[in-house]
């Protein structure tokens, strides 16, 4: 019997906000995370990744969608 693979939403079911401000060390990995991490949103398309290091974008409002 073959094993069948369940086809992805055509829409992302929600949103991933990845957040990666540093102070004062900045770890070498965190582009390829993100990079991994797009790949899988796009690959899936179970959700939307928003990427960000800037910090004032956080309020209630914009927070909303997460």
């Amino acid at each position: 019997m073959a094993e069948t693979v369940p086809k992805p939403p055509r829409q992302p079911t929600f949103r991933v906000l990845v957040f990666t401000k540093t102070a004062i060390y900045r770890h070498e990995s965190i582009p390829a995370g993100i990079a991994a991490l797009r790949t899988l949103a796009d690959r899936t398309r179970l959700f939307i990744l928003d990427a960000t290091e800037d910090a004032e974008s956080f309020t209630p409002d914009t927070l909303t969608g997460y």
